[in-house]
């Protein structure tokens, strides 16, 4: 081991460590007095020792101590400070001289830059925020406020978004005095991204089916605007598109992709709607999208739903989504049934302190009534 010299012990030698320092460093005594300054204070502060620790700082105690405060603690304390134009972190820590006396060692790093750009963050992040709950607030604008109330049909909704902005959605409006059409749709994906897709999606289907009322042709433009935009190849979106006839119950659709049948209730138990096709996307299509059509018996209902829903579900139920789906909304009533459902999908993340739910949620329900006598 190497022997430690008297030279080395010397004050002069911690002089010389101390001055050897890019960060100012200063040692003040227990009645607040420098004692010891290196050159890179001094060049800053100019000559101090022998003055109070605040004199060179604004002439008064400051109103946060560091030192004081590591003085009477016996610990380290950490503020950040100004001079002039420039910030600091100051440490301060406890140093005890070999009578006890409790002194204290300050080391002022100069963290202008670092500040400079946490700061520039910071509003960045703010900015963002702001943005994002702009885009939020336009997304929930975008949902439909009422929902169609034909007469002999309810329609009923739930919509959960697991982060500021969701990549599902839904809508259900009039063509005209005998048509209801409806859609769900997911979006690839969370965050900005997908809500700038349901936007698209949203607003495409809207105006298609003002020329259009063929789900398959709606769906079928969707996907050539969708390739037109030029979105990349990893994102699309699923989607089931319906109308409704409301004097005969006939319920034309098509399914782009979507991974999760709607379900009929019907009296003789539930049913899965199977269609395979494509998503909305860049991929190249084999074969052409095509309707198919059912009857929505009186006393029926529809649900279509998101993959999330169910995801939910299986992670914290043995009995199966379609016996669960089933069972709730035969034993209670409609307008409950989109609520209750996702309650209890989700009754393993509230369950646990920790857990998050990773997709978002939607749920819309097609209530046909019974025939009044």
């Amino acid at each position: 081991m190497h022997r430690i010299t008297e030279a080395e012990n010397s004050l002069e030698f911690l002089n010389s460590v101390l001055d050897g320092m890019v960060d100012m460093v200063r040692v003040i005594d227990e009645d607040c007095n420098v004692v010891m300054i290196n050159d890179q204070m001094r060049r800053v502060l100019g000559t101090q020792v022998g003055g109070k620790c605040y004199s060179a700082l604004g002439g008064a105690p400051c109103a946060n101590c560091v030192g004081g405060k590591a003085r009477t603690a016996g610990r380290v304390f950490q503020k950040k400070a100004k001079l002039g134009d420039r910030w600091y972190s100051v440490m301060a820590s406890p140093l005890k001289r070999p009578d006890g006396a409790p002194w204290c060692v300050e080391v002022w790093r100069d963290m202008t830059h670092e500040y400079a750009v946490d700061d520039a963050l910071r509003q960045r992040d703010e900015k963002m925020k702001q943005e994002l709950a702009y885009a939020r607030r336009l997304q929930w604008n975008m949902l439909p406020k009422r929902l169609p109330a034909p007469a002999g049909y309810r329609f009923f909704a739930q919509y959960k978004p697991c982060e500021e902005l969701s990549g599902d959605f839904y809508d259900a409006f009039a063509l005209d005095d005998q048509h209801i059409a409806f859609y769900i749709a997911d979006v690839a994906g969370h965050g900005v991204p997908a809500a700038l897709l349901t936007v698209f999606i949203a607003r495409l289907i809207r105006a298609e089916m003002d020329v259009h009322t063929s789900p398959a042709q709606i769906l079928t433009e969707a996907t050539a605007r969708f390739s037109e935009m030029g979105f990349e190849e990893q994102m699309y979106i699923t989607a089931v598109v319906g109308v409704l006839s409301l004097p005969t119950g006939e319920v034309t659709w098509c399914n782009a992709g979507h991974s999760v049948p709607p379900i009929v209730f019907g009296k003789e138990g539930p049913r899965e709607l199977m269609m395979p096709g494509l998503p909305v996307c860049r991929w190249k299509m084999e074969q052409p999208r095509r309707n198919e059509t059912f009857i929505l018996s009186e006393g029926e209902k529809i649900m279509l739903y998101t993959d999330g829903l169910e995801g939910m579900w299986n992670d914290c139920h043995e009995e199966t989504f379609l016996q669960g789906a089933a069972r709730i909304v035969r034993q209670g009533y409609c307008e409950n049934a989109p609520r209750d459902l996702w309650r209890e999908a989700s009754a393993g993340t509230r369950r646990e302190p920790n857990a998050m739910r990773n997709d978002d949620t939607a749920i819309l329900l097609i209530c046909r009534e019974e025939a009044r006598p």
